[in-house]
């Protein structure tokens, strides 16, 4: 620790003039978040009330009553976070309380997420050499969304910070700066946090499989799989000799509130509920901005943009 303070001047001095003036943006951008994280840990204290469930588990396996409700309780799964329980029940295991664990968490995440951001939408600005990249840890910093549920005492920003750290790992491992499948690793940290982080792994594992196809070379990918399947099988099969269901019990609860999600049904557990979602928010104005970042404008990808926009317009509208 005492040559900390050399070793940031020597890093400081490698950097280049428009290095420097990034990493100062980057800094206050992060002095940003922290203040408006602080209006919901002091000024304005928020804690949605999921999250006490999360913070019995965590007390409860700490004080060797195992993950259970409450003590002497059955074993239930009543959690869908188990990544975000482990932590908390790290920290309270070292004095830490699960409300400020989750607090302190909140913000190291959320702070530690800004960074990545930048780097990641610098890297796919190619061929760029601007500041361009700063909007995106900018907008996030400022976004009540993002610093809300952060410091909601859920697993918010570990799941922020994994899917971002894991899509910049990913994108390295694509483009051959950096060799090896760690952010296989990082994507089963995601899915570990919430169950759609699984989704998420798939379409990792799809880009791979993609530009091995390209490339013409399956090792990468092959490697990558068995990087994922395993210590998820792992945590998957301790899952289910621990509680005995495949699944959390917050699935079978709610399959049993009525009917499924039935996608090819018009009803408001069907289309009609994605519609909803869209109509509300305003995101139905924004699908031909996603269907031309996702497929370019250049030749055919033009018409084949169109042809999506106008497909999606036609189920939404």
């Amino acid at each position: 620790m005492d040559d900390l303070p050399a070793r940031l001047h020597a890093w400081w001095a490698r950097l280049r003039p428009r290095e420097r003036r990034q990493a100062s943006a980057l800094a206050l951008i992060a002095f940003g978040y922290v203040v408006h994280y602080a209006v919901f840990c002091i000024v304005q204290p928020f804690f949605i009330e999921d999250a006490a469930i999360t913070f019995s588990y965590a007390r409860n396996v700490v004080q060797g009553d195992g993950f259970v409700t409450y003590p002497g309780g059955e074993r239930v799964e009543g959690f869908s976070n188990a990544l975000w329980t482990f932590l908390l029940a790290g920290l309270r295991g070292l004095g830490v309380p699960t409300w400020t664990g989750a607090k302190l968490m909140g913000g190291v995440f959320g702070v530690a997420t800004l960074p990545i951001a930048f780097d990641l939408a610098r890297r796919l600005r190619i061929g760029r050499n601007d500041d361009a990249a700063l909007i995106a840890p900018l907008l996030l910093a400022l976004s009540p969304q993002f610093v809300i549920w952060n410091a909601s005492g859920l697993e918010n920003s570990l799941f922020c910070l994994l899917l971002a750290s894991g899509v910049w790992r990913l994108e390295r491992e694509l483009s051959g700066d950096v060799r090896g499948v760690w952010s296989a690793l990082l994507f089963v940290g995601l899915a570990m946090t919430r169950p759609e982080g699984v989704a998420y792994a798939v379409f990792a594992g799809l880009a791979l499989l993609m530009d091995g196809v390209v490339h013409r070379r399956a090792r990468p990918t092959v490697l990558w799989s068995l990087a994922f399947v395993l210590p998820f099988a792992a945590y998957f099969a301790w899952r289910y000799s621990y509680f005995a269901w495949e699944f959390p019990n917050t699935y079978y609860a709610k399959q049993h509130q009525g009917t499924p999600f039935q996608p090819w049904n018009w009803d408001r557990k069907g289309w009609k509920y994605i519609n909803g979602y869209l109509m509300k928010y305003g995101l139905v104005y924004a699908l031909p901005l996603l269907t031309f970042a996702m497929t370019g404008l250049k030749g055919w990808r033009r018409w084949v943009s169109v042809g999506v926009t106008l497909s999606v317009g036609f189920l939404v509208l």
